[in-house]
């Protein structure tokens, strides 16, 4: 992801958040960011802003959330 590669960093990233589900970890909370972030970059919407609203949950407001929710409400909904 952080060469650009989110093809190759979204099944990862799948994976990471499926298995730290539930943890109330900031480990959730980040994968939970970097899959929405990853399917934002890949045009793919889907659960972007619940992934989102989740991730904030856990590890409270964070300005990095706010720009991808606001820029996922543009183009996603």
């Amino acid at each position: 992801m952080r060469r650009g590669d989110y093809a190759g960093a979204l099944p990862l990233l799948e994976v990471a958040v499926r298995r730290l589900h539930g943890t109330g970890s900031v480990g959730e909370a980040y994968a939970d960011f970097n899959l929405a972030n990853t399917r934002y970059h890949l045009g793919r919407c889907t659960d972007v802003l619940a992934l989102l609203e989740h991730s904030q949950q856990i590890q409270g407001p964070d300005p990095a959330i706010d720009n991808l929710r606001s820029a996922a409400r543009k183009t996603c909904t």
